[in-house]
C-alpha cells in the first residue's frame, strides 16, 4: 500500500502546467472568525503518496473525513485512483465549508479504509475593540 509523504490543508493551490510543480497557499493552522456561523470559501486537502512494491497499477480509495465543532455528522469526500508512478498527488476540494462554533476541526485521511493521518485546525472567536467597550 502506498505510504503517505505529506498531507496539508490549505485555502489555495496552483499547479504549473509545464512542470507539474505544486504551490500551496495559506496552509490552514487556525481559523479566526468574528461571528458564527462562518464559512471558508475553499478548503483543499493536498495529499502525496509514494508507491511501494506491488502498488503499480492497483486501484486505491482515498477518503477525507471532516469533523467540525457543533456538527453531528462527519463530512466525507472520497476518490479512487490508480497508482501509476512513484508518487501520486491527490487534491480534494471542499467548497463553502461552514463552521458553526469555535473549537477544533479534525481532518482525517483514510487509504482503503485505514487511517493514515490526522490534522487539526483550531477555530477561534476574535473579539474586536468595539466588543471590549
Amino acid at each position: 500500500m502506498p505510504k503517505l509523504e505529506y498531507f496539508l490543508i490549505s485555502e489555495g493551490i496552483s499547479v504549473d502546467q509545464i512542470t507539474n510543480r505544486l504551490s500551496i497557499f495559506n496552509v490552514f493552522e487556525n481559523v479566526n472568525a468574528y461571528d458564527f456561523p462562518t464559512r471558508v470559501p475553499l478548503v483543499i486537502a493536498v495529499v502525496s503518496l509514494v508507491k511501494e512494491d506491488g502498488d503499480q497499477g492497483k486501484d486505491f480509495q482515498l477518503i477525507l473525513k471532516i469533523h467540525s465543532p457543533e456538527e453531528e455528522k462527519t463530512f466525507e469526500f472520497s476518490m479512487n485512483f490508480i497508482m501509476k508512478s512513484e508518487r501520486h498527488r491527490l487534491l480534494l476540494n471542499v467548497d463553502n465549508m461552514q463552521i458553526k462554533a469555535p473549537g477544533v476541526i479534525t481532518f482525517e485521511i483514510y487509504l482503503n479504509g485505514n487511517l493514515l493521518t490526522t490534522r487539526t485546525v483550531n477555530v477561534t472567536l476574535i473579539h474586536t475593540k468595539a466588543d471590549q467597550s
